[in-house]
């Protein structure tokens, strides 16, 4: 359903600020609760083909198992499926060194690691699956300009086309990205980190079918991944000291190919062409609570992870299911799941797996980045050593996909 400034101003249940993934998957999972949701999304609606066109977000997403399962959950995966790519093999090396482990769905017991898709196929999906719950109002082309708090919750400013309308809700979700603008009208201070590093991002089409093997390969200018897309291609994202983007960008197609043939040998086969080529500045930022009376914070506006291991996405996305849990089980025992002490035992009940995917994050990137000679060696015995250990093995591919520790029910089969 789509609305313009014509919507009324009672109150809503929850207001999500953003409409990009992780805003989209909240309001379904909680699409099925006798809740009245609104999406706050400043991009135009998807209506019409050009619209799709100019907002069309060609980033590869690395999905976990357990993130699959969610969107299987949504009943959204059958739409995502035709254009989704399985990961059949993880392979981690590092360049010139002779440690690599490889992690096979083949020995999990499980069909696949992961799927890759891409980013605008997800959305398109999402919002084609809210348009069809009567109890979930999308507001495109809004933008929020003031947060009030009020008795019952916020009252929120929002600019559309060219007019100023205002609407109250009793929970307001801020689900607008890194630099969340909710989450500095709600004064919520974040602590980041600068790597002063930039991916290059572009898709490869190469000689060789990939056979769904996703490759994670250290450099020693930065990490260096590759995952499988459907037509034998792979999309790679390549991290970069930022003193050396603007070297890289200004390259010819075919002079970045030769530096990436370099860096990969022929393990994705010859490269033959490249195309999409894209950077990002790279940074990490955590706010310093995800949670206030009346309001919480989720996807980046909550944290925001270096791209390496691709874990970003799929934690808020698990972030995501267990509080849809919450919501859920307090409807069942009738208590407000709105109320200030629901979220902060969310917030407590993510902490430390929020911290700890960072922490492992930050670890892969530091491990790598020193040639000490000693460590050089340790790390690459450390790495073929997991090989000979397949029960290690087994506990590092669920964490991979998503499978360790307790799982929220919309991520269980």
């Amino acid at each position: 359903m789509e609305s313009s400034s014509s919507i009324d101003t009672d109150i809503f249940d929850i207001l999500l600020v953003g409409g990009g993934i992780v805003g989209n998957v909240l309001s379904l999972a909680l699409a099925g609760q006798p809740l009245r949701i609104g999406i706050i999304e400043a991009q135009s609606s998807p209506a019409t083909s050009q619209a799709i066109q100019h907002h069309r977000d060609e980033r590869a997403i690395a999905l976990t198992n357990a993130s699959v399962r969610l969107f299987q959950s949504l009943g959204v995966w059958d739409a995502i499926a035709p254009y989704a790519t399985a990961i059949q093999q993880v392979h981690v090396s590092e360049a010139g060194r002779f440690g690599q482990v490889k992690l096979r769905a083949s020995d999990t017991g499980y069909a696949f690691l992961g799927q890759v898709v891409s980013a605008h196929r997800l959305l398109e999906a999402l919002r084609a699956r809210v348009s069809q719950f009567s109890n979930i109002t999308t507001l495109y082309e809004t933008k929020l300009e003031q947060l009030e708090r009020n008795k019952e919750g916020y009252t929120l400013k929002l600019h559309s086309l060219d007019q100023a309308q205002y609407l109250n809700t009793r929970l307001v979700v801020a689900a607008d990205g890194t630099q969340s603008f909710t989450r500095k009208c709600l004064n919520i201070p974040i602590k980041s980190n600068d790597y002063h590093q930039h991916a290059i991002v572009a898709t490869l089409q190469v000689s060789h079918p990939h056979n769904g093997v996703a490759y994670e390969r250290f450099t020693t200018s930065g990490a260096l991944g590759a995952l499988p897309l459907l037509g034998d291609r792979y999309v790679v994202v390549w991290t970069i000291p930022s003193n050396q983007l603007e070297d890289l960008m200004a390259l010819s197609a075919q002079d970045f190919c030769k530096k990436l043939q370099h860096l990969w040998g022929y393990k994705l086969g010859r490269i033959l062409s490249i195309e999409k080529r894209q950077s990002f500045l790279l940074q990490s930022v955590f706010a310093t609570q995800q949670t206030a009376p009346f309001a919480l914070l989720i996807g980046n506006a909550a944290h925001t992870l270096h791209p390496v291991a691709a874990q970003g996405l799929n934690l808020s996305l698990k972030d995501v299911a267990v509080f849809a849990e919450m919501v859920s089980e307090a409807i069942a025992n009738q208590q407000d799941p709105t109320r200030y002490a629901l979220l902060e035992t969310y917030a407590q009940s993510r902490k430390r797996e929020q911290v700890l995917t960072s922490v492992l994050t930050n670890t892969l990137i530091h491990l790598f980045s020193y040639e000490i000679a000693p460590l050089v060696w340790g790390r690459n015995i450390g790495l073929s050593s997991f090989n000979l250990l397949p029960t290690l093995q087994r506990i590092f591919a669920k964490r991979a996909m998503g499978l360790s520790g307790r799982l929220p029910a919309l991520m269980r089969y």
